[in-house]
């Protein structure tokens, strides 16, 4: 008896601040969502980065509203360089109101993200001419190291450790 009135009181105090369902706000609730998220701090600064920019226009909307809106939420995903990160937040926050009862159930689960390195750009070489006009604008000591790295795929890194001892005839 005594351990169900101490869980109950830990429920409560938990409960204290919470909103009635439906009435709380997508932000309030990535905010909590955030505080109790186990990652690093530069993990934690990456997502209030998205939620302040690809996700702000839903802030201040209800959350049940957002987790309702899944066919301009999934455009947005899609549209977003970094939208299966803008996704996982948007999941993990419904998933967290639906957990703790401020929110009743969610459809984002299941929305079909690529993940950002599946729709990178295809690369388009620099021309002859737009190399040269790069060689002729760097100070002479690094010139060439355009046409190594043009040549062999070298890295900038590797291409500026090279030395003359290791080249051959």
């Amino acid at each position: 008896r005594n351990i169900e009135l101490t869980l109950q009181r830990i429920t409560d105090m938990l409960n204290a601040d919470r909103k009635p369902v439906g009435t709380e706000t997508f932000g309030e609730a990535a905010n909590r969502w955030l505080a109790i998220h186990s990652c690093s701090d530069s993990t934690k600064s990456n997502y209030r980065s998205i939620l302040k920019g690809v996700l702000a226009p839903y802030l201040n909307l209800s959350l049940a509203d957002v987790a309702n809106d899944r066919i301009s939420l999934h455009k947005l995903c899609v549209e977003y360089r970094y939208g299966h990160l803008a996704k996982y937040i948007l999941v993990s926050v419904c998933d967290m109101a639906v957990a703790e009862g401020t929110l009743p159930s969610h459809r984002l689960a299941h929305m079909d993200v690529p993940a950002e390195q599946n729709r990178r750009r295809k690369l388009i070489p620099a021309t002859h001419e737009q190399l040269q006009i790069i060689a002729d604008n760097l100070p002479e000591r690094l010139a060439l190291s355009v046409w190594i790295m043009r040549g062999t795929g070298a890295r900038p890194g590797e291409c500026l450790a090279l030395r003359s001892e290791d080249f051959s005839d």
